[in-house]
């Protein structure tokens, strides 16, 4: 007799100045960082208006690392049910490579890395910014 193990897709929220768990918009993450690292394929991850970076140190070589198959949503309020009731164009979700001052060439080399992603990988709702892979 074989056993399959059956996994439950999860919807992960990121709010800054969280201090939760993902498990809700109540008791989000504060980083997408923390909610990267939880993520399965088949999961998503809903992201309020904000902006994010990848580290909270200076370490240029760190990135938003999405696995194959998670689908990161940008642009919500932190108050929806359904993803459609996001509005990405009013609830601006940015993904910012400045971890350092501002002004000066010490950013991020690259904001966001997603490697050998398939189709089941979803990036939507961001503003992508101040990457310096000089």
């Amino acid at each position: 007799m074989m056993a399959f193990a059956c996994q439950i897709n999860a919807t992960i929220f990121v709010k800054t100045g969280a201090t939760g768990n993902g498990s809700d918009w109540d008791n989000a993450f504060g980083t997408l960082t923390e909610a990267l690292a939880q993520a399965q394929a088949g999961d998503q991850i809903w992201v309020a208006a904000g902006t994010y970076t990848p580290t909270n140190d200076t370490n240029r070589n760190t990135s938003f690392k999405v696995k194959d198959g998670v689908k990161i949503y940008g642009g919500f309020a932190g108050t929806e049910t359904s993803l459609v009731q996001r509005a990405s164009k009013l609830n601006k979700t940015i993904l910012s490579g400045e971890i350092g001052k501002p002004g000066i060439a010490d950013n991020t080399y690259n904001v966001l890395l997603i490697e050998n992603a398939t189709v089941n990988t979803v990036v939507d709702g961001f503003i992508i910014t101040a990457g310096n892979a000089s």
